[in-house]
């Protein structure tokens, strides 16, 4: 409980003055980033002017340089850049930087799934970055209310049709047309509300607020290796499958590559990938197709679609589709935007950079009631389902004399009848042998003339039970007689 007292540490580093709050462990945490971004510097990064390394800003600043979130579109080339002979092309931010001589600090995106990019100042400078910035945060926000007023008038319409549909199927194909235009819009109507709720605090954070974005990150567990991986894969984050396999419909939560490449380390060591690619509708909103590997057979590829699913019936959806590939609904899985990432991450890391906790452990931790409901609801189904193919089964032992390989890597079990292929024998020793058999299984057997017939599970099983129950007779009725 010690480390839940808030404490106030002053710290110096590189001739930086830090002044820390918060926990024990928060401050031991801030203590091991501020070292790792001090001795860390993208090079690809610092090629542009007015680029620097976080601990020059730290440096230059006047108080502990701040972090200013500007969306993503203030970083794509679209201004020729006029201090340069040819067409080279540089981003609205890098013009107006060189414009105004401002320095700057590209840092690692803690918060990698938003779209937003995370950029150190000099706090004296923040004020200037910031009148950009809200410009472009303006067009944003009028984008998206604009969006919004038109997923309004294209659910209106799609209720219209519905109204108008001559028969059931088709009526039912366009009530989920409109189940993923309402979705589509609820999205929309979330990320506009995060435009204003950035705009309201000038979409700046302290460098604490900076730091709490990587909780749940490999930046969290391991800042020097994150940060060593960080050009090549950038900040990767872990989720369970309810989390980041559900459907998304609007354009502005769809990543750029169109695509997301998942995978998932279990606990015998087994790497499962899927990916997963958006595409839209004649609605314009996206739907995803999932390419699944067989976990059984590699050389199969099965593919899943949410189109035309609500999230609740893809939800049911999913269960179906983790088996398929070998992955677990309780196991962490990174979530990353191209395959060349994905290639780097699997490269770069030996295991899931957050272990799941063994069983009889701590409690594990769920991001949401829903995601707890919806990994307990798996695993109750799965005992079910485990139950149920146990009754199908029957145990029984016989005399290790009465099983025998065939030769061809098969047990064969002796039966009065003859010599039966493929017995299921589960373990063995000198003296016995256990079996686990399905009464429902037809198995070959071989009989001494050489004919080959077939005989059921439950008929082995009536054999066995027998053959057994007249021993145990027989033992008996030795042992009474002496």
């Amino acid at each position: 409980m010690a480390d839940e007292v808030a404490q106030v540490v002053e710290m110096e580093y590189k001739g930086v003055y830090y002044l820390l709050k918060g926990s024990h462990e928060a401050i031991t945490t801030i203590i091991r980033a501020i070292r790792t971004l001090s001795n860390w510097a993208h090079e690809k990064n610092l090629k542009s002017p007015g680029s620097s390394t976080w601990q020059k800003i730290q440096e230059v600043s006047e108080g502990t340089a701040p972090v200013i979130e500007l969306p993503k579109e203030m970083f794509e080339k679209t201004v020729k850049n006029p201090k340069r002979f040819g067409d080279e092309y540089i981003s609205p931010f890098e013009y107006y930087c060189q414009e105004n001589n401002l320095r700057y600090c590209i840092m690692p995106d803690l918060n990698p799934n938003d779209d937003y990019i995370p950029i150190g100042v000099p706090s004296q400078d923040l004020a200037i970055h910031q009148k950009q910035m809200k410009s472009w945060m303006s067009i944003r926000q009028e984008t998206e209310e604009n969006k919004d007023k038109d997923y309004d008038a294209k659910i209106q319409a799609k209720r219209e049709e519905i109204a108008n549909a001559k028969t059931p199927e088709e009526k039912e194909k366009l009530e989920g047309e409109l189940a993923e235009l309402v979705q589509a819009k609820e999205e929309n109507k979330d990320k506009l509300q995060e435009t204003k709720d950035k705009m309201s605090r000038d979409n700046t954070l302290t460098f604490e607020e900076y730091l709490r974005q990587g909780k749940g990150t490999n930046f969290e567990k391991n800042p020097e290796k994150a940060l060593a991986m960080e050009p090549e894969v950038g900040i990767v984050r872990e989720f369970l499958p309810i989390e980041c396999m559900v459907p998304i419909r609007d354009e502005g939560l769809v990543p750029d590559s169109k695509e997301l490449f998942y995978s998932q380390k279990t606990q015998d060591n087994e790497l499962f990938t899927i990916k997963r690619t958006f595409e839209p509708d004649e609605n314009g909103v996206f739907f995803s197709v999932y390419s699944v590997t067989d976990a059984k057979d590699p050389s199969k590829v099965k593919t899943f679609s949410d189109k035309g699913m609500t999230r609740e019936a893809w939800m049911k959806k999913l269960p179906e589709m983790l088996k398929y590939a070998g992955m677990l609904a309780d196991q962490p899985t990174t979530a990353l935007v191209t395959e060349d990432r994905l290639k780097a991450y699997i490269k770069g890391l030996d295991s899931n950079f957050s272990k799941t906790q063994d069983e009889g452990s701590e409690e594990k931790q769920y991001s949401s009631k829903e995601a707890k409901e919806f990994v307990e609801g798996i695993k109750r189904d799965k005992e079910q389902a485990d139950r149920y193919d146990e009754s199908l089964y029957t145990t029984i032992t016989v005399p290790a004399a009465a099983v025998m390989s065939d030769g061809e890597g098969k047990m064969s079990l002796e039966l009065a009848g003859g010599l039966v292929s493929g017995a299921p024998v589960t373990s063995a020793n000198k003296k016995m042998a256990t079996l686990k058999i399905n009464s429902d299984d037809i198995f070959e057997m071989k009989k001494p003339d050489g004919e080959v017939s077939s005989i059921k599970g439950k008929d082995i099983i009536a054999e066995l039970t027998s053959t057994k129950s007249k021993d145990e007779s027989k033992a008996m009725h030795h042992t009474a007689r002496k």
